[in-house]
């Protein structure tokens, strides 16, 4: 879009659509513009060029790298910009001997089902895609395939059925398939977003609004979406729920101070509110221990360069 910064009147420069834009750079004559973006969700983001004069778009790279940021000189004869590549994999420690670390897989989101099989998101096959492996590393299944990103997964605690994000319709809705990748139904169909966990008895699922960072829940068979905490949510790791299925653990702000606010499921009112062990470190995970007597959780530094865990005696 074009906006006139005197009248505030805007203008869609050309009819192209994208998944998604990262950066824009004027070309200094004003003649056009270059970007980054991806027209396929989860897949290579180019550069662009957009002519004024014609409206076109072309793409200046068709290599199989990602491009994010960039930037021109003033005459415009050189470009810079930067290639993002992802290099996440999949560690199995043992708590007995937690100095060797497996590898099992390229994986981003990772997850036990309570029957002890790992469940992960990996880009492999070129998106994001679910999977299952064992914990020794064998049987390695792929259970998704699908051209948009599935991903985000969570198993119910029967280990029936395993929920996950999809944005195949073209929004993020929750979807629900059995254990086996079998039988994808979607669930969730006005307000979606991120699953987060399964209640106890496996009545509901519970998710992060994907606008509105909100908590909501929908019942595992699928049917109206309902509000449940009306208080955002930083990340999809930063809320945990309680082995016993009443209360939940969130990182909160109490004025200047960083906190850890528990709160009732049932009505959603805060029970007590608990001081992080480093106030200025950043929240990225919390966790219940299973005898809900402790939170584990884990703190970086505001360069994100030092993540501790920690565990905190309720």
């Amino acid at each position: 879009m074009e906006i006139d910064i005197e009248s505030g009147a805007q203008r869609e420069l050309t009819p192209e659509k994208f998944f998604n834009i990262r950066h824009l750079a004027w070309l200094p004559d004003k003649s056009g513009l270059l970007f980054t973006a991806s027209r396929i969700p989860n897949k290579n983001y180019r550069i662009w060029q957009f002519s004024a004069a014609t409206g076109e778009v072309l793409p200046l790279t068709k290599d199989s790298e990602n491009y994010s940021e960039l930037s021109l000189d003033k005459e415009a004869n050189r470009l810079i910009s930067t290639q993002v590549r992802q290099d996440f994999r999949l560690f199995l420690w043992s708590m007995e001997n937690p100095v060797n670390a497996r590898a099992l897989a390229d994986a981003t989101w990772v997850a036990f089902a309570p029957n002890g099989k790992i469940t992960f998101t990996s880009t492999m096959t070129g998106n994001d895609e679910i999977w299952s492996i064992n914990p020794d590393g064998s049987n390695r299944r792929q259970l998704t395939n699908d051209a948009a990103d599935d991903r985000v997964q969570v198993v119910s605690p029967d280990n029936n059925w395993i929920f996950f994000t999809s944005n195949r319709t073209g929004d993020a809705q929750i979807w629900r398939m059995n254990a086996d990748g079998s039988n994808q139904t979607q669930i969730t169909n006005k307000e979606g977003g991120f699953s987060l966990f399964v209640s106890p008895g496996g009545q509901w699922l519970y998710y992060r609004h994907g606008l509105q960072r909100t908590l909501w829940r929908v019942s595992t068979k699928g049917g109206e979406e309902q509000l449940v905490l009306d208080k955002r949510i930083s990340c999809d790791k930063c809320l945990a729920l309680s082995p016993d299925g009443l209360q939940l653990a969130n990182f909160d702000r109490q004025g200047q101070e960083k906190t850890i606010s528990i709160f009732s499921l049932a009505d959603g009112r805060m029970a007590r509110s608990i001081p992080r062990a480093d106030e200025k470190a950043v929240g990225l995970y919390l966790e219940w221990s299973r005898d809900g007597k402790n939170l584990v959780y884990v703190l970086a530094d505001n360069y994100y360069e030092n993540n501790n865990v920690w565990l905190q005696p309720l």
